[in-house]
């Protein structure tokens, strides 16, 4: 929201984001970048998985 509304320029969160991500694929030859991907797409699958699950529940009663 506040990058629509201006207050925060996009090109500065932009470029912190992307640091970010240069310091990670640097740690360690990248080590450091493929565990924090890793993990996040672990977490995403649980967070999918969960939905399904509780959606099915809804439509199952």
């Amino acid at each position: 929201m506040l990058f629509f509304s201006g207050m925060i320029p996009l090109d500065a969160a932009a470029a912190v984001v992307l640091q970010l991500i240069i310091q990670l694929v640097t740690a360690a030859d990248g080590l450091l970048f493929c565990a924090v991907m890793t993990a996040l797409a672990g977490f995403s699958a649980m967070y999918n998985y969960v939905c399904t699950v509780l959606e099915y529940d809804d439509k199952d009663m």
